[in-house]
Order: structure tokens, then C-alpha cells, then sequence
């Protein structure tokens, strides 16, 4: 696979960009061979690689994401379940603005990473709650279960304070009217 990485980095960013993007909407569409090399791409994207090129990792990390697969969630559960404490701030801050789009279907996993003893995990989990909290996609159990973790929680290097923080204020400011109007609004518009 580093024939493709090599490959890839030799590119200017728009032959890039328009690389990537091929071999994503191709994974999207089911091409297991496009699966199995942006897999390989990020699978290769260690704490150390992200220090080194946050450029590339970030874009092949997207790419996946980006593909909306199960089989893409499934590998990116596994990479970020043994995802190391020296991994960067903009890498956490990535994975937790993009793995929403999984949706519910990645809640218990972030439950799991919300609680773990790793702070890269847990921040991730707790990080990517707070963006879904805020794009309205928990449900109910799920919010109480975030603000669970956010009454005691301080911070950590990875600044996930701040969005505890966000997202705590917002908890107070709304009322259980805000949750029924919202509610509603699914339904009507939905």
C-alpha cells in the first residue's frame, strides 16, 4: 500500500483531492478493492504519521469516513479503539467532527469510548457526543447519558473541556419545551 501512498503524495492537492474523492465514491458505492486501500491508507496513519503528515492522514481519514459504509464504521471503531495517548489534538478534533455522520448507529460504541481510562478514547466519545448533541442527533437517553459524564468531568489535553463546557450551558439554557418543539419539528418536516 505504500505504492498508493507514495502515489498519492507525489500529487498536487487539487489531483489529490480529486484522487481521494474517486476512490471514496467508489468505496461508497461497494468497490471493495477502493475499501480495502483507503483501509490500508489510514491503517498506516499511526500517532507518530499524524505528527509527521496531518495533511495525508487527515484526508484519507475523511475519505473513509466519508464513504458512509458500515464496513467503513466498523474499521474505524476498530482504529480508534486502540487509538494511542500521543495522538494529536487535529486528529481527535477530525474523527469527532466527521464520525457523526454514522449517526445512532455508532452510539454504543461512543458510550464505550466516553468511558475509557484512555484519554484519546475518551475524548474522542465524549468530543463526538457533544457535536452530535449539538446537530440534535441524541435522543433522549443519550443526552442524559452525556450529561452524565459532563458533570464532573474538567478537562484534558485535548481541549474537550471547552465543548463540556458548550454543551452543559446549553443543557441549562433549554427547556423541556425546546426538546417537544424540536420533536414536533421532526415530525412535521420529516
Amino acid at each position: 500500500m505504500t505504492e498508493l501512498a507514495d502515489h498519492l503524495k507525489a500529487l498536487s492537492s487539487f489531483e489529490f483531492a480529486s484522487e481521494l474523492r474517486r476512490i471514496s465514491d467508489l468505496a461508497g458505492d461497494g468497490d471493495a478493492p477502493s475499501q480495502e486501500s483507503l483501509e490500508s491508507l489510514v491503517k498506516n496513519c499511526s500517532a507518530d504519521a499524524w505528527k509527521v503528515n496531518a495533511r495525508f492522514c487527515a484526508a484519507v481519514t475523511s475519505a473513509l469516513i466519508q464513504t458512509g459504509t458500515h464496513r467503513s464504521m466498523l474499521f474505524m471503531m476498530r482504529y480508534l479503539s486502540a487509538l494511542p495517548g500521543s495522538i494529536p489534538f487535529g486528529a481527535v478534533e477530525l474523527f469527532s467532527s466527521h464520525l457523526p455522520l454514522y449517526g445512532a448507529r455508532l452510539l454504543p460504541t461512543l458510550r464505550q469510548m466516553a468511558d475509557s481510562e484512555e484519554e484519546a478514547s475518551r475524548a474522542v466519545g465524549i468530543q463526538t457526543l457533544c457535536n452530535m448533541y449539538f446537530e440534535r442527533k441524541l435522543q433522549a437517553e443519550d443526552e442524559t447519558f452525556l450529561q452524565s459524564r459532563l458533570e464532573q468531568f474538567k478537562d484534558d489535553r485535548y481541549s474537550t473541556g471547552h465543548f463540556a463546557e458548550l454543551v452543559r450551558s446549553d443543557m441549562a439554557a433549554r427547556s423541556p419545551e425546546d426538546g417537544e418543539r424540536f420533536a414536533n419539528g421532526i415530525l412535521i418536516d420529516g
